[in-house]
């Protein structure tokens, strides 16, 4: 059976997350790695689920991994288009990113949501007024 996978970049490598079979997750340091240590992972998870007598999931037809979280890949803000809603550049965007710890990274792209877009406008130096009442 083919069950779909998603690969997560890490800072030391990838993560593998299978959405159909709880629980079996697993990690590769290269991007080549990726699909002999999916396929690992998968065949573990099944044997021992086969050996505790339970039920084995069929896997999930036609997955789209977009579909399933709710975002949608026109939704998705990257560096560049940032940087121009924003007037700055694309370096200080990055810069904003980095501080802020805001952006996903895909591939060799940082891509934003509109509200972490929001996270990134300059704010004004110093402390916030606090309002006394009256």
């Amino acid at each position: 059976m083919n069950y779909p996978f998603v690969v997560l970049p890490e800072e030391d490598g990838y993560s593998i997350q299978f959405p159909d079979l709880p629980g079996a997750n697993g990690f590769a340091e290269t991007l080549a790695d990726v699909g002999h240590e999916a396929e690992t992972v998968a065949q573990l998870w099944i044997e021992s689920m086969q050996a505790d007598g339970d039920a084995i999931p069929e896997p999930t037809v036609n997955w789209d991994p977009i579909d399933r979280t709710g975002i949608s890949i026109s939704d998705l803000i990257t560096v560049a288009r940032a940087a121009d809603e924003l007037g700055i550049s694309e370096r200080r965007v990055r810069s904003l990113a980095t501080s802020r710890d805001l952006g996903t990274k895909v591939g060799d792209l940082i891509v934003f949501s509109a509200e972490e877009v929001e996270a990134m406008k300059e704010r004004r130096p110093g402390r916030p007024k606090i309002a006394v009442a009256v």
